[in-house]
């Protein structure tokens, strides 16, 4: 979507379901957005370096989301694997919970504001570089930090938290992880 000019595909319904990887932007100066409200994505792969917006439907699990662009999201259901490369952008509305069911890799620097609940299931969170954390990062899957973590707010889940690295708190932080 978005190879050498722009293209945006707009999924309200149905299912899609790609063979290959779905790349979103391919060429520099070209651009690219793919806006699932409903319905089921299924592909082995998002190769985003332009725009995905999630406001409703289902990514299958078994899809990795390579997100180096913007990832927006507000609701639906996340069932993949998200990974969050450096100079791309994760965008979540005030209220929303983000549950990744395939797990969680950062390699970028996110910021979890104040309002919203990220839940990595699966292998967890593999944070390998920053993490501003004013909100709820949780889940099922063990949470792992090998970069810098700034944190207020809430760390919960079921599977242990294990620092490696830096982590720092900066205002009020409840931690009630049971692993």
């Amino acid at each position: 979507i978005g190879k050498q000019g722009s293209g945006t595909f707009n999924q309200s319904g149905g299912t899609n379901t790609i063979s290959d990887a779905l790349t979103i932007q391919t060429y520099d100066g070209s651009s690219g957005t793919y806006d699932l409200s409903g319905g089921t994505l299924s592909a082995p792969a998002i190769e985003n370096h332009g725009t995905f917006i999630q406001s409703g439907g289902i990514v299958s699990s078994g899809t990795t989301l390579n997100n180096r662009g913007t990832f927006s999201f507000s609701g639906g259901t996340f069932h993949g694997h998200l990974h969050l490369h450096d100079q791309g952008y994760l965008s979540m509305a005030s209220g929303s919970t983000l549950t990744a069911g395939g797990g969680i890799t950062n390699d970028d620097t996110w910021s979890i504001y104040s309002g919203r609940t990220v839940n990595a299931n699966g292998p967890g969170l593999v944070n390998n570089n920053y993490i501003s954390l004013q909100g709820e990062l949780g889940g099922s899957g063990p949470l792992l930090n090998n970069g810098r973590m700034l944190a207020s707010g809430t760390i919960s889940g079921s599977s242990g938290f294990t620092n490696n690295a830096f982590f720092e708190q900066s205002g009020d932080l409840t931690i009630s992880n049971s692993g």
